[in-house]
């Protein structure tokens, strides 16, 4: 099968984006998820197979769970900081 403009999009947007993560790229993951997560909405018809492309999309579910457990738990460790704060000046 030969991939469209749309389709070496995709997956040059997945590869990117599993390269920022794994090199701990947080801050440009988000912005990178967010593109991805516009290119599997097109209304373009998407010629990549359909397991791959579930697994993309799975994936990407996955990241954004992940990502709000994350955002959940700096959420608690600020928390901490400011406990700790706190606790420094009675």
């Amino acid at each position: 099968m030969t991939k469209g403009k749309l389709e070496k999009e995709i997956l040059s947007t997945v590869s990117e984006l599993g390269t920022q993560l794994a090199s701990y790229h947080l801050q440009d993951a988000w912005t990178t998820a967010g593109k991805l997560h516009n290119l599997l909405k097109s209304e373009e018809v998407i010629q990549l197979p359909a397991d791959q492309l579930e697994s993309i999309r799975n994936e990407l579910k996955g990241y954004y769970l992940t990502n709000g457990e994350v955002s959940r738990l700096q959420k608690q460790l600020a928390a901490k900081g400011h406990k700790f704060q706190e606790l420094s000046t009675k």
